[in-house]
């Protein structure tokens, strides 16, 4: 699989990890997060940092994700945390790392938002792969 490395039966090292392929979005969200000074990172995102290994702790969906910046590079100790990072790494891999970069240090608010009421939120409703015919006729 292209980006893939550590293999879980590569030399018995059990290293899952992934390096995504570079797009200029993704370009642009690893630039963001090795700008940004780890202490405030983890004050806004709410994670934890490892200086030995200069990597973030990220939960996700109840996984711990490691991102390390200076490598560009995720990785996963679980299965489910390698899915994500392999299997769903179309939707996971930006993310991780735009939140990273992006976080705000704000409570949540206890207000449920529903995907129709984000920017372009319509999407979750119709698919992508609905044609604008509307505007045609």
């Amino acid at each position: 699989m292209p980006g893939r490395r550590g293999d879980p039966d590569d030399e018995g090292r059990g290293d899952m990890s992934v390096t995504p392929s570079v797009k200029p979005a993704d370009e642009h969200a690893w630039r963001a997060l090795v700008a940004c000074e780890p202490d405030d990172v983890c004050r806004r995102a709410d994670v934890t940092y490892d200086s030995q290994t200069a990597a973030y702790t990220v939960p996700v969906l109840g996984q711990a994700i490691q991102v390390f910046p200076g490598e560009r590079r995720l990785a996963a100790a679980s299965p489910i945390g390698e899915r994500l990072l392999t299997r769903q790494a179309y939707f996971s891999t930006l993310v991780i790392r735009a939140y990273l970069a992006q976080a705000r240090a704000a409570p949540p608010s206890g207000t449920w938002i529903a995907p129709a009421d984000l920017r372009a939120g319509d999407i979750y409703y119709r698919g992508s792969h609905v044609l604008p015919l509307a505007g045609l006729a």
